[in-house]
């Protein structure tokens, strides 16, 4: 699947999602970090002689720097703090707004702009969805799709 059909998918379902959903959330992270092995730590007592021996796990790993990021993936489609992440690491210094429900609007609305010619706007259940869906629909454009 290219890069823009996946992008389109994910906001497909992102669009029909009526809160959290751990597999769009995993497949959000994709986007963004790579999965793998990586030393994270140490374990007391677990070595012969009760020394300390290292510990790996799988976990997100950033491609840029590759140092481990989390173990699960982050909430992005609960969370408006993991949304705003996934904005500001998806696009570097894009602008961005969220609007909440109102009485006359039963759907929250996010606005991202890339720049002057590049303003998606994002409409679904909750902000943090509408923030994702419109940061989504930026990639698409940029990366060539309508």
């Amino acid at each position: 699947m290219t890069q823009t059909k996946e992008l389109k998918s994910l906001l497909d379902r992102l669009e029909c999602a009526k809160g959290a959903d751990r597999q769009l959330d995993e497949a959000l992270m994709a986007l963004l970090y790579v999965r793998g092995r990586k030393h994270i730590g140490t374990q007391e007592d677990s070595g012969p002689g009760g020394r300390w021996v290292p510990v790996e796990n799988d976990v997100w790993i950033d491609p840029a720097t590759d140092k481990w990021v989390c173990t699960a993936a982050l909430d992005f489609t609960s969370s408006l703090d993991d949304a705003v992440l996934f904005v500001e690491r998806a696009i570097t210094q894009a602008e961005w707004e969220v609007q909440s429900k109102t009485p006359s609007r039963d759907f929250c609305m996010a606005f991202v702009r890339l720049n002057d010619l590049t303003r998606v706007a994002g409409t679904c259940e909750t902000p943090a969805l509408s923030l994702i869906a419109a940061t989504l629909g930026v990639m698409i454009r940029r990366d060539g799709g309508s």
